[in-house]
């Protein structure tokens, strides 16, 4: 049996032909084995880089956050670290659909944001996302819309926010649900996102509630529900903003947003 091998032809015998041909597969076999084996240590690599990345971000964004003041360290959230770009997006498309009151799509962009975090290894849901899903919940006055998404957030393991808070308080005190206004403060206190003075401020914020609700107050229900939830820090601006209470109160809250002394919180 003649064989052609590169340039040359060799002559070879038919008891050596099988014999050839089971040594050529055994090395087509071995360098295949050896890609497949450098692949994989190269997707190894590469994974233990972005994961060295993750988290040198990560450390990054918990030194920042301490450097808040307390209160404030939920607000600042890095735009790529541990979501990833897709994940912002789709928060940034959440927000936007419930502006537009289109919540069905919301809570199916929110679905899709948790996807991308849960992609991008986060481990916590996104706050930002859940926020905007329920501040549109509360712009259309749906409370029990409003409490799942926020049980759903605790569920994950999430540590909500004072305006994520606020605004499901508010719908639930507008539908007269005090139990469940008091579960969320709860739940701020056993994910350590209550302070002791915000436990007090919304103590006296109840506590009024349930005077304005016997008849014993002499504002509306509405100008209460608008009203800050906790007493301001020492220090805090007691002057008032002209115009009608509720520009006040808006202008209070604008200055307490931005760091400068307010009286927003103040009873």
């Amino acid at each position: 049996v003649w064989l052609v091998e590169g340039d040359a032809v060799v002559q070879v015998q038919p008891h050596d032909l099988q014999e050839r041909q089971q040594q050529q597969q055994w090395q087509q076999d071995t360098q295949q084995a050896q890609q497949v084996q450098h692949l994989q240590q190269h997707n190894k690599q590469h994974s233990k880089q972005q994961q060295s990345k993750q988290q040198k971000q990560h450390q990054k964004y918990t030194e920042q956050q301490k450097q808040l003041p307390r209160g404030h360290q939920q607000r600042l959230r890095p735009l790529t670290a541990a979501y990833g770009p897709d994940a912002v997006a789709w928060n940034a498309l959440v927000a936007v659909l419930a502006n537009m009151d289109r919540l069905p799509d919301a809570a199916a962009a929110l679905e899709r944001s948790m996807q991308a975090a849960a992609t991008a290894g986060q481990t916590e849901p996104p706050i930002e996302g859940f926020s905007a899903l329920i501040r549109g919940y509360r712009h259309a006055g749906s409370k029990g819309k409003a409490v799942a998404p926020f049980r759903r957030f605790l569920s994950s393991g999430g540590k909500p926010a004072r305006v994520m808070c606020n605004d499901v308080i508010k719908l639930c005190l507008k539908d007269d649900d005090l139990k469940t206004a008091r579960q969320v403060v709860r739940a701020m206190e056993l994910t350590g996102c209550l302070s002791d003075a915000d436990a007090v401020g919304y103590n006296a914020w109840f506590a009024d509630y349930q005077a304005r609700k016997h008849g014993r107050g002499s504002s509306s229900m509405a100008a209460h529900i608008v009203r800050p939830s906790v007493q301001a820090e020492k220090g805090s601006s007691s002057s008032e903003a002209a115009g009608s209470p509720d520009t006040a109160a808006a202008v209070e809250r604008l200055k307490w947003w931005l760091g400068l002394p307010n009286s927003y919180y103040k009873q």
